[in-house]
């Protein structure tokens, strides 16, 4: 076969992988895929699974004994679930209530009551997922582009992990795109249109709010988007490309539909709920995210499992031992663990948490992917400022989180001199928009039709190799019988033998 047959099938191959991942059919094959691998967990998966699942059923079991979230009471005891009443990632917890309080008189089984919880959070992460591949074709990407990224993160085995369990970073998961897509929206309307209208800007902040009271992390994400967003408007009123008369004007006039009063209602009520919580932290503690002990003292805090480890572990006098090089090398460390822990297994609460080891060909595509990703963004990180809102909204978001995560873990280093709290779960929702800020600074490298093809061939074989056992796989084959409900262990054996065949033979 002579060199242009060769050029010739390999343009014709890559051509077919494009289009065949640019079809609807492709990402609807890729959504069953994991709901099924999601809906499979919840029903087998026995409690209480990793992702604190015995934390977050009893906070909604303490939220079913009240009608409003502000009622609420720290329960009597060591503060097993920290400092309740100050606690602002409460919002999953309160809506959730409401399924139990359901489920809990239809039936006082536990183990249905938790099987219909996780299979809410099943439905809530796949609406994510839509929502994340609308803000991707939004962004402008080809929907091959945006259905791979979507693919690889639906193939790391946390995503349907995370999908099958009880816990709120399913909403979190959800709501960060939801919000993101609000206001990146809102920032093409300020920059391409030059208006500021007012659905999506109360929208966006309501969501913003709201976000960050399914889960305080988020706060570093509410505070950059605002920055960014206010210092765009200034930009435009001070160049005179918006007209702040034609802005009130408009305001005014939807303030007369139903749109308008609704937007802005829902604001108004969210900020209210924010601040009830956040708030009022902050004039009783002096900051919105007081810590365990701040409210309750360090003896009832000690009954909080984090808390308790770490007062555990400093108490051994480790860190006194942590040297120059130590930190210095921390970034490693953590990048390395952040990665092993988003395809690794871990079994329930009962079990002490064991683990098992990544299947080899997805974690390594998964090691690959990231390393590329980072150096991708550090060595394009000038050029990707200048491609305008857009991109600097992105670049925003990702680092306004990403950073904040690395520095609360890695005071948490300093206090234990073991690298605690890492987990590849918690940077999970923010992983689309940096697939997204990584195809926009090498598609501009790929200046030749040769390059896109090969670029197009690279990313079906990285999304066949993360399908070899990704998903479920490390953890269908590597959990033990107490991995599971009694009652489902004869088809758990039946699946584990099918999985093992396609993937170890």
């Amino acid at each position: 076969m002579n060199k242009k047959r060769i050029q010739l099938l390999f343009g014709n191959v890559s051509a077919f992988l494009r289009d065949a991942m640019a079809s609807s059919w492709f990402w609807r094959v890729m959504i069953v895929l994991f709901v099924l691998q999601a809906v499979y967990l919840a029903l087998v998966g026995r409690y209480a699974m990793a992702f604190d699942e015995q934390f977050h059923f009893a906070a909604i079991q303490e939220y079913a004994r009240v009608l409003l979230p502000w009622q609420i009471t720290q329960p009597p005891g060591p503060a097993e679930l920290s400092a309740f009443t100050a606690d602002g990632s409460y919002l999953y917890h309160y809506l959730a209530s409401w399924p139990y309080r359901l489920t809990a008189f239809i039936t006082d089984s536990q183990t249905a009551q938790i099987i219909v919880l996780r299979l809410m959070d099943v439905g809530i992460v796949t609406v994510g997922l839509y929502v994340y591949r609308r803000l991707l074709l939004l962004l402008g990407l080809p929907r091959a582009a945006a259905h791979v990224i979507l693919a690889l993160v639906m193939l790391m085995p946390m995503t349907p992990w995370l999908a099958g369990q009880l816990t709120y970073d399913a909403p979190f998961m959800t709501l960060c795109g939801v919000t993101m897509l609000a206001l990146f929206k809102l920032v093409r309307a300020i920059s391409v249109r030059r208006t500021i209208p007012l659905v999506p800007a109360a929208w966006s902040v309501s969501l913003l709010l709201i976000t960050a009271q399914v889960k305080y992390a988020f706060l570093p994400v509410v505070l950059g988007a605002s920055v960014y967003v206010l210092a765009l408007i200034v930009l435009q009123l001070k160049r005179r490309r918006i007209s702040w008369p034609a802005v009130q004007q408009s305001w005014r006039q939807t303030m007369s539909l139903g749109s308008g009063t609704l937007a802005v209602g829902v604001l108004l009520l969210s900020g209210v709920f924010f601040m009830q919580r956040y708030g009022m932290n902050v004039v009783q503690y002096g900051t919105p995210v007081p810590s365990c002990n701040t409210v309750l003292g360090h003896e009832r805090c000690l009954g909080f499992g984090p808390y308790g480890r770490d007062a555990r572990i400093h108490s051994e006098g480790w860190y006194e031992t942590i040297s120059t090089q130590n930190k210095l090398g921390y970034p490693k460390i953590w990048f390395d663990k952040m990665v092993y822990e988003s395809y690794f297994a871990v079994g329930p609460l009962e079990t002490g948490y064991s683990t098992k080891k990544p299947l080899p060909v997805p974690y390594t595509i998964g090691k690959a992917l990231a390393l590329f990703g980072v150096l991708v963004l550090v060595f394009r990180f000038v050029w990707l400022i200048r491609r305008g809102p857009q991109a600097q909204l992105a670049l925003v978001i990702v680092a306004a989180y990403v950073l904040a995560l690395f520095a609360v873990n890695f005071k948490a280093y300093l206090y234990t001199a073991i690298p605690v709290t890492i987990h590849g779960r918690y940077v999970l929702p923010f992983l689309p928009l940096a697939g997204y800020l990584v195809y926009m600074a090498v598609r501009p490298l790929l200046r030749t039709r040769r390059l896109k093809q090969a670029a197009t061939v690279l990313a079906a074989l990285a999304v066949l190799g993360s399908a070899w056992g990704g998903g479920i796989g490390a953890w269908t084959i590597g959990a033990n019988d107490d991995w599971h409900w009694p009652n489902a262990r004869p088809a758990t054996h039946v699946v584990r033998d099918i999985t093992e065949k396609i993937v170890l033979q």
